[in-house]
């Protein structure tokens, strides 16, 4: 019998007078036609799961924004900073084939901008840790809101301010602890209300990633640190 992963043919031999004298046959090995078929549907699957998520993070952004946005050139403005804010995440996990980003690279991505015309305000520091995709996904935006609130009214609103991102391992949850600080900009303070950046620092990566955040506004600079555990680091290969 022919393995799942072979094709057979068997067709008549006949001699001149058209009688059967005897049987050909062949058969040809597709099992790795099979196993790339196989593959492929896999990845549509995974695609399809993959397109949902993001749209309903799209769609949320666009609700929240809309909420929080003013007018519609504010709006426009602001929808199109995070969706590219998103995009940036993605392309790293598109680089590692969807396995996991580096947060180095995730948190040097989402400043580039800022780091490229003021390099010496911006130092980031950390050990090497690897995050799953949806954290990557989530923490990234926080990044962006983040520095979007440097850029407006923080740190990076003056000359002379200094934006400090570092990280080091938390042994209490087998995590890690991100610290975002800034000093030398302009006297801060508290807003009397909470936007969709306040919203995605804190009540997003509370739900979506189990971390515990804590978002200070003191005067002298914006302070936030993110305690992200164990469950949200990508399994080592």
């Amino acid at each position: 019998m022919p393995s799942c992963g072979s094709r057979v043919r068997i067709e008549p031999m006949r001699d001149v007078s058209g009688s059967t004298i005897g049987l050909t046959g062949a058969a040809v090995d597709i099992t790795e036609r099979k196993q790339g078929e196989a593959h492929l549907r896999l990845l549509l699957r995974e695609l399809t799961h993959r397109s949902k998520n993001l749209l309903a993070v799209i769609q949320a952004m666009a609700r929240q924004t809309a909420k929080h946005g003013g007018t519609v050139q504010a709006f426009v403005e602001r929808f199109g900073e995070r969706v590219q804010a998103l995009a940036r995440s993605h392309d790293l996990l598109v680089a590692e084939s969807w396995r996991s980003a580096s947060l180095h690279d995730l948190v040097r991505s989402q400043l580039a901008y800022y780091i490229d015309r003021e390099p010496d305000h911006i130092l980031i520091e950390g050990p090497e840790v690897k995050l799953r995709p949806e954290a990557a996904q989530s923490l990234g935006l926080a990044l962006h809101e983040l520095a979007i609130n440097a850029v407006r009214h923080g740190a990076m609103s003056k000359s002379g301010g200094r934006v400090n991102i570092s990280w080091r391992s938390h042994a209490e949850n087998d995590g890690f602890e991100l610290l975002w600080r800034e000093s030398g900009g302009p006297k801060v303070t508290a807003p009397k209300r909470r936007g969709f950046g306040s919203m995605a620092i804190e009540h997003n990566l509370v739900r979506a990633l189990d971390a515990d955040v804590s978002l200070d506004f003191a005067s002298d600079g914006v302070t936030c640190r993110i305690l992200v555990p164990r469950t949200q680091l990508a399994a080592k290969p």
